[in-house]
């Protein structure tokens, strides 16, 4: 069986990571997998980087339209939409590729239209995973409060519109008219992203798994705390917390508003000496006051240093306002750090509250600093979390798991003709 997956990257992002990850995990298991980019930073040979000249001319455009078409709505929220207009090639360089079953992954900044998904849809078995809700809405990679996706989107928030036919009308019409005989299945890193794909109006008739996604439990591992912070010249009298995200403080979906203000909390009564650490671009501005000392350290892009970092800390804190299935908190489980975040999206699919590490009711700072207190300030308890969170890691999460999940729906497909899929995810693991 030949399976390629389409993304953006190969590598940069926590999507493309994700799909990096399964493309591994189903080589490792023995499947024919490939990857077609249009960014490749990795040296491996299954990666395939766009080849033809015309097919990069277009996928360079495509990433340049995305940011003027912005410049069309001066009043938008500072959110990631996506329109895909410019024209591409991709889907005459994945049938070069002679696959049977095509995975689409994160195709945004323009690389990948509607109507390339659709043709390729209509050729043959087609899976996208849903890594954000751009597959199902007029643009919007996240939606927020807006509900208008379950409709046909038009006056977008995000764009600040207030015109019926906007950007995401038309959005949402190319995508209906691309989709709605495209026989594709959808697979959901979490519960959360799946019922909202079940009740949008573009994905309401599709085909819709539960998949997480995975983490590289080899890589990804306990250390010996005292060594690991020994390693980074982390202090041993100091509860140590992470916040990682590729755009750091910078990003409001993140939430690290809401950890700056559960720190001071935290600073203000006192009884814990914290110290945080922040991985991911600096700040724009100004550092936010957090109440506690903090180390920035700027992008990781090493999974190992990265590790490192994930072994060393006391807990991971990811705050995020909406989110799919984070990567941050597969990557604290698996390192045996426990996590705290708020009660939202794919949050509670992972985080057994009070188990592997605790869930705040949104967006409540307070709550917050309750949550990171509880899991840090008892060392027999954190012990337990910890052990709890590795074995969560390893028995949901670990890159086998999810490739056998994946295997058992493409050759489902397979038998299918494309059309139809059973629960892959409950079959394997049956």
């Amino acid at each position: 069986m030949r399976v390629v997956h389409v993304s953006t990257s190969d590598s940069q992002g926590g999507a493309a990571r994700a799909a990096l990850r399964l493309h591994r995990g189903l080589r490792d298991a023995g499947v024919d997998s490939s990857m077609l980019v249009r960014e490749r930073f990795l040296n491996e040979p299954e990666i395939v980087r766009l080849r033809g000249r015309a097919a990069r001319l277009l996928g360079s455009g495509g990433a340049v339209a995305e940011r003027v078409t912005g410049r069309l709505y001066p009043h938008h929220a500072p959110v990631m939409f996506g329109a895909s207009w410019v024209p591409d090639l991709v889907a005459r360089e994945v049938r070069a590729l002679r696959p049977d079953v095509v995975n689409v992954h994160w195709v945004g900044a323009g690389f990948v239209t509607p109507e390339s998904i659709g043709r390729l849809a209509r050729r043959g078995p087609l899976v996208w995973t849903l890594h954000d809700t751009y597959p199902f809405t007029g643009g919007c990679h996240y939606f927020g409060d807006c509900e208008a996706y379950a409709a046909r989107c038009g006056a977008c928030p995000a764009l600040g519109s207030r015109a019926a036919l906007d950007l995401s009308r038309v959005g949402w019409l190319r995508k209906w008219r691309a989709l709605r005989r495209a026989p594709l299945v959808a697979v959901a890193p979490s519960r959360w992203m799946a019922d909202a794909a079940r009740r949008s109006s573009l994905l309401r008739d599709a085909h819709v798994e539960v998949i997480p996604n995975s983490i590289d439990t080899d890589v990804f591992r306990p250390i010996e705390r005292s060594e690991a912070r020994r390693a980074l010249g982390l202090p041993l009298d100091r509860r140590m917390l992470l916040f990682a995200a590729a755009s750091g403080a910078n990003d409001p979906k993140k939430g690290f508003q809401h950890l700056a203000a559960a720190a001071r909390i935290l600073a203000a009564n006192g009884g814990l000496p914290l110290e945080l650490v922040v991985a991911g671009t600096p700040p724009a501005g100004a550092r936010p006051d957090c109440g506690v000392p903090v180390r920035w350290l700027g992008v990781i892009g090493d999974d190992r240093a990265l590790a490192a970092w994930n072994a060393a800390v006391d807990v991971a804190v990811v705050p995020s306002v909406q989110e799919n299935l984070a990567n941050t908190v597969l990557e604290a489980l698996a390192a045996g750090t426990p996590a705290v975040a708020f009660r939202v999206g794919g949050m509670p699919d992972m985080i057994e509250d009070r188990v592997s590490g605790a869930l705040a009711e949104p967006f409540d700072p307070r709550a917050l600093a309750d949550a990171i207190r509880w899991v840090v300030e008892d060392r027999s308890r954190h012990l337990e979390l910890s052990a709890a969170a590795r074995r969560r890691a390893e028995s949901e999460y670990a890159l086998a798991v999810q490739a056998r999940r994946y295997r058992a729906l493409y050759e489902d497909l397979l038998r299918s003709g494309g059309r139809s899929a059973r629960t892959a995810s409950a079959k394997a693991n049956g």
